[in-house]
């Protein structure tokens, strides 16, 4: 057995030319058949860097769209959600045209960028969801793939890869995320396609794999439990009088520490979005009912939303957007939330 580092499994479908790249703002479809030598048997897409990728998957056929994260050079401050909603469209298409491929048990997945644990484009993301559900897709899973710093520092170090393959006829379609599997598939070697050797793509790439997504899933499942505990003892201080911003103060730090996270992230994951009653555009009343103390919670509301709206400014200009588009990007929604023109929200956002 060799020592050397081994080759990721797309880099190997590409060399076996076994697969089709899809490339960015890109949506492709593919039917699996019967393999025959060098025929192509896989879909993925490479270099996501802030890109996100789509996949539709049946063990019939795959639909990949990977959508970047806005227009190149686009100077209009809504482009990067014409463009979601663009590509959206195009994926629909192909669907809709090509359904009958698709039975009850096929598997979509929104697979999107994080830098920090944090969504790079998280409006986009709400607008894949939302578009899916009116396709009648409804069961969905979210997989990610972080961002390194190094990736920011160089534009040539693009990150993330997307690979959807359907092994042979006798197992189910498997999509791997960064050489993960994200699929519900059984364990076990995963042959290289359309090869007439019957080495394996990787040393039990199912197998090692799988069990890494498995140990992801039962952290987050335990990193869970003391932010659930931290939102409770959140609520708790408002309901005896503190404001959201106090309450938040008060326990950000601790939870930032037990879930080993910024304090920022740790604000965010505190934030008064996730208050039971806070709705958009409306504030709580204060326990005692009292016009002033309704006056004072909503001040603090405001503030925790202008806080929130300029950590998301530092976030996109960290991801490469000039501070006057990351304002531009985020000056409606502000001046929607608090109830304010757009000017005004603009010059908080400064």
């Amino acid at each position: 057995m060799s020592s050397t580092t081994r080759v990721p499994l797309l880099t190997q479908a590409i060399e076996e030319g076994v697969v089709d790249l899809v490339g960015i703002n890109e949506v492709k479809f593919l039917e699996f058949r019967r393999p025959a030598p060098r025929e192509i048997l896989s879909l993925g897409a490479r270099g996501l860097s802030a890109c996100s990728i789509i996949v539709v998957a049946s063990d019939k056929a795959a639909i990949v769209a990977h959508i970047g994260p806005n227009i190149p050079d686009s100077t209009q401050q809504d482009s990067f959600l014409r463009l979601a909603h663009s590509k959206m469209d195009e994926l629909e298409t192909k669907y809709r045209e090509r359904v009958h491929l698709f039975s009850n048990s096929s598997q979509t997945y929104v697979i999107y960028a994080t830098f920090q644990r944090v969504q790079t484009s998280p409006e986009q993301v709400d607008i894949f969801r939302e578009r899916l559900n009116t396709f009648g897709l409804r069961m969905i899973k979210e997989s990610s793939y972080e961002r390194s710093p190094a990736s920011l520092m160089n534009k040539n170090r693009p990150e993330g890869t997307v690979w959807v393959v359907r092994p042979d006829p006798n197992r189910p379609t498997v999509v791997y995320v960064e050489d993960k599997i994200v699929s519900p598939a059984s364990a076990g070697k995963i042959a290289a396609v359309g090869s007439s050797s019957s080495q394996s793509m990787a040393e039990s790439p199912a197998a090692t794999l799988g069990a890494g997504a498995v140990e992801s899933s039962r952290q987050a499942q335990l990193a869970n439990i003391p932010l659930q505990q931290a939102r409770a003892r959140r609520d708790q201080l408002i309901s005896q009088g503190q404001s959201p911003a106090q309450a938040i103060a008060a326990l950000q730090s601790t939870l930032a520490k037990m879930l080993n996270i910024s304090e920022a992230e740790a604000y965010a994951e505190l934030r008064v979005d996730n208050v039971a009653g806070y709705g958009r555009g409306t504030a709580p009343e204060a326990a005692s009912g009292e016009e002033t103390g309704r006056g004072g919670r909503r001040a603090e509301i405001d503030t925790v939303r202008i806080h929130q709206a300029k950590a998301r400014r530092d976030q996109l200009v960290a991801l490469g957007m000039t501070r006057q588009q990351a304002i531009a990007q985020l000056q409606k929604v502000l001046a929607q939330m608090l109830d304010i023109s757009e000017a005004q929200a603009s010059a908080l956002l400064q």
